[in-house]
């Protein structure tokens, strides 16, 4: 299974955090899972280590993603762009047109791992949390 991370799924997870739903938890913990961080997730990221708003700098963070093998890194192209749904916030709208991009071309079944309710009730990709 692929599944599309959010911001706060990633840190709450590398923080241990409570607030990370247990089924999002069991599927970070899985060493099958193939998880894709998208490009905006990544700024995110950066932005809020900026304002010191997250317990890790982006270089942790980074270093973290990057030594994960079931991480992969998805650009923010034109591609993806053309998958945003205007009834999303531009932050989630990306966040799921990466994964109906992905699923496109792939053929393959994709999840977002969030909490996020706005992108659960747009109904575009399934939900985990």
């Amino acid at each position: 299974m692929t599944y599309v991370l959010d911001t706060h799924a990633i840190i709450w997870y590398l923080a241990d955090d409570r607030r990370l739903g247990p089924a999002a938890r069991r599927i970070l913990q899985d060493g099958a899972s193939r998880l894709i961080v998208p490009a905006i997730v990544l700024a995110e990221l950066k932005h809020l280590a900026a304002k010191v708003r997250v317990p890790f700098s982006f270089g942790d963070i980074l270093t973290a993603l990057m030594a994960d093998p079931r991480c992969q890194f998805y650009p923010l192209d034109v591609f993806t762009i053309r998958h945003v749904h205007e009834t999303l916030d531009i932050h989630d709208a990306l966040i799921v047109a990466t994964g109906l991009f992905y699923r496109e071309v792939f053929s393959e079944d994709v999840t977002i791992l969030t909490a996020d309710v706005k992108i659960r009730e747009s109904r575009l990709l399934p939900v985990v949390w």
